[in-house]
């Protein structure tokens, strides 16, 4: 499995880390994450109920400690 790290902006900026199987490429991640995205903003660390439009600012590989891995 590999891990990413999804910056995104909701009424504020907000992050989570998800984990998708080895052959998704990162530049299919953004779609994922939009597809499941209730769930992911369920596990963000500062979910709120309010509803708003969501913008992806970044998406990152990251190792299981949260680490970025570099290219």
């Amino acid at each position: 499995m590999r891990h990413y790290k999804v910056v995104y902006e909701k009424t504020d900026t907000r992050e989570v880390w998800i984990e998708v199987p080895d052959h998704i490429e990162e530049n299919d991640v953004q779609e994922i994450f939009e597809k499941d995205f209730t769930r992911y903003d369920d596990e963000s660390d500062e979910y709120d109920s309010l509803s708003g439009n969501m913008n992806v600012l970044m998406i990152d590989e990251i190792d299981e400690e949260g680490n970025e891995i570099g290219d």
